[in-house]
């Protein structure tokens, strides 16, 4: 399978991601390079950058499949791609390294619970995202902007959003996580 560039971005941005939550796992953390004010409204804006393009883009997605129009498939898909690049990736990162400036104010990642968890957490997303997510986004990029929408585009379009959803889930954890500094298991 072909990866397109944006593929090859979210994949970088994920493992940045592992590598730089790994490294902070295991004593190697970001400093507060920032006042802590600074790191706590970046990372802020990462999640909600991050999360609105992952709860828009499918229901503009999910709306263009239903009016039956190729052209209009077409663009919504290419549209979500380009979304991943200028939105995603970034407030992946900014989530990321500023999430990680504060952990070390509470210690680091192992020092707390709920830290710790949401490392083991942020470890499954970033491994599930480009493996199921990616995979079934990019076959639908390409049979949308193809002019397919048959039955190979529904197919890759319900895969893409079982797995979106799926993805969610530890997404919603850390997020409970991060606001009430409780851990969930």
């Amino acid at each position: 399978m072909r990866i397109s560039v944006s593929g090859w971005v979210s994949i970088g941005s994920n493992l940045l991601a592992v590598a730089l939550t790994t490294a902070a796992y295991y004593g190697h953390g970001v400093p507060l390079f920032l006042p802590y004010a600074w790191h706590k409204l970046l990372h802020i804006l990462g999640v909600i950058v991050l999360v609105g393009n992952i709860t828009v883009g499918p229901l503009w997605v999910i709306q263009a499949w239903r009016s039956r129009s190729p052209e209009q498939l077409g663009f919504a898909m290419r549209t979500l791609a380009l979304a991943d690049i200028w939105f995603t990736a970034p407030g992946v990162q900014l989530a990321v390294i500023n999430g990680l400036a504060m952990a070390s104010v509470f210690g680091g990642l192992r020092a707390q619970p709920w830290l710790a968890q949401s490392y083991a957490l942020i470890l499954v997303l970033a491994l599930a995202a480009p493996t199921g997510v990616l995979y079934h986004q990019e076959r639908a990029v390409r049979l949308a902007v193809a002019g397919d929408n048959g039955p190979a585009f529904t197919r890759a379009f319900l895969l893409w959003s079982v797995w979106g959803s799926a993805v969610m889930v530890p997404l919603v954890l850390v997020f409970y996580m991060m606001v009430t500094r409780h851990p969930v298991f």
